[in-house]
């Protein structure tokens, strides 16, 4: 069988480098739960590309299926997700994660999610729902800011005080309800409790009247791969509850991923 090259690193400057390749991606992650639409204009000022690159993009990726349009606003056709499913089907991730999350819902009858650190954001790969409510759904592919929510901490907690610092400044945190913590120095000291104690609570910062906790997945050398994350009403679990019963029971799924991550490793 013949073996695929190696992926050989390249940088911007290289001959290899293929600019239209970057900067059809650079439009596409333009987009975001809190811009779904943009106009050509918003994807130059978000790109810093000029309009007449955008435009000459954007005719592309409609082509090809990615981009939609509805006058002047474009927004992400389904067809994008294909690239993302791919990534997490090779990786295994997703699937490994999963199996685990199902047999952590039934044990705890919460919303039980994992998610990974991308482009600052993060990105649900998995899920097991309850039959609760919830307002704010957390679907696989979807996005949320790391900040404010106890799954991100976790996630930042892999990163040093600089880089987390760097992190708060290029996307500030977003009030989503009246707790909701924005001020950079208190986000940090969150980040750095969770990276102490090894998970990370968030009270009714994302939705009121839910809270969340959250604990890392280590790969084999160490680093956060993932988080694991579970969400539950605050007048149905108290916090002494969560720390008490949630936590260990998230630390316990979250040491079978990882067993499972040893004896099955993923591909990159």
């Amino acid at each position: 069988m013949t073996q695929a090259p190696a992926a050989v690193p390249i940088e911007e400057g290289d001959r290899d480098f293929v600019q239209s390749v970057a900067k059809g991606l650079l439009v596409l992650r333009a987009f975001s739960a809190d811009r779904p639409s943009l106009t050509v204009a918003d994807l130059a000022r978000e790109t810093g590309l000029s309009r007449a690159a955008v435009r000459r993009i954007v005719l592309t990726l409609q082509a090809l299926g990615y981009l939609g349009a509805q006058g002047r606003r474009l927004a992400l056709r389904p067809r994008v997700l294909d690239l993302g499913y791919a990534l997490m089907s090779s990786a295994g991730l997703s699937g490994l994660v999963q199996s685990h999350l199902d047999v952590l819902e039934a044990e705890v009858r919460e919303h039980c999610s994992a998610g990974i650190f991308v482009d600052g954001e993060v990105v649900y790969i998995a899920r097991a729902q309850s039959r609760r409510v919830l307002s704010v759904v957390t679907d696989v592919g979807a996005r949320l800011p790391a900040a404010s929510t106890a799954i991100g901490r976790v996630l930042l907690s892999g990163l040093d005080d600089a880089e987390i610092r760097e992190h708060v400044a290029r996307r500030p945190p977003t009030a989503h309800t009246h707790l909701s913590i924005t001020d950079p120095e208190r986000v940090l000291e969150e980040v750095r409790t969770a990276r102490l104690n090894g998970f990370a609570l968030a009270s009714e910062e994302l939705e009121l009247g839910y809270r969340a906790v959250a604990v890392p997945l280590h790969g084999a050398d160490g680093s956060i791969l993932a988080a694991v994350n579970v969400r539950m009403h605050v007048g149905r679990v108290s916090l002494e509850e969560a720390l008490r019963d949630v936590v260990p029971r998230l630390r316990l799924a979250a040491g079978r991923v990882e067993r499972d991550l040893a004896l099955h490793p993923l591909p990159f």
